[in-house]
């Protein structure tokens, strides 16, 4: 066999005769397969050439109803570490990945939980599809104040939610990740700031997104036709 460094060596062979020198490796092609030299006169030197073999690795990301998940990234990492992203499909693929070796493959996103969360595969001997891979959205929540019980809130944009809060004010909404929303707080005889909040591609929970509310006020005006008449004006205020 040859040594680490790719060396072989026949010493002390006859300088009559032919020989053959052919090399064989599991998983490697080599050109040539074999060399032929007869009656050598000297010391001789037959180099070979060896390519490990290759083969195809892909595999797909679904979703438990069995849809593709696009646009995920894929690492690849063993003998060599490469990524990809997961095409319209949930499709991922490996070109010309080394035949030996130990191939981990491993999905990431910041929306998306998966299981398994990787797959080894020990070795490749043909074109191998990986096992399916099952992402579930992850869920978040967005949460804050109003300020006042009975403040309705309105969740729209990728999905459509309302809340109303309760005496303390406050306000909670469950929602999946990696999507977009918007929120807006409405209570009679109030105006709230911000008008409204938006949230795109959420990727964790958000507290403290608070609404503060502004009673509204008004003008009582007219007019009476004389000067000098006192006007008075009786009752209270209330929301």
């Amino acid at each position: 066999q040859t040594d680490s460094n790719g060396f072989y060596s026949f010493a002390n062979l006859p300088t009559s005769g032919s020989y053959t020198v052919a090399v064989a490796r599991n998983n490697c092609t080599f050109t040539p397969a074999s060399q032929v030299i007869t009656t050598p006169l000297n010391n001789s030197v037959l180099d070979f050439t060896g390519v490990m073999r290759t083969f195809l690795l892909n595999g797909y990301l679904i979703l438990p109803n069995g849809q593709g998940i696009p646009n995920i990234t894929v690492t690849l990492a063993g003998p060599e570490t490469r990524t990809v992203t997961t095409n319209s499909a949930g499709e991922y693929k490996f070109d010309d990945v080394r035949a030996e070796g130990q191939h981990v493959i491993t999905p990431e996103s910041p929306f998306f939980s998966f299981q398994p969360e990787s797959i080894t595969l020990n070795g490749l001997n043909q074109n191998t599809r990986a096992s399916n891979i099952v992402g579930t959205r992850d869920k978040y929540t967005i949460s804050g104040a109003t300020g006042l019980p009975d403040t309705l809130l309105n969740l729209s944009g990728d999905a459509s939610a309302t809340f109303t809060s309760g005496a303390d004010g406050n306000y909670s909404f469950l929602v999946d990740a990696g999507l977009d929303y918007t929120i807006i707080a409405s209570k009679q005889h109030y105006t709230f700031s911000p008008a409204i909040r938006v949230f795109q591609a959420i990727s964790g929970n958000r507290t403290g997104e608070n609404f503060a509310p502004i009673l509204n006020t008004h003008t009582i005006s007219g007019n009476i036709g004389l000067g000098g008449v006192t006007v008075t004006l009786n009752g209270s205020a209330g929301a």
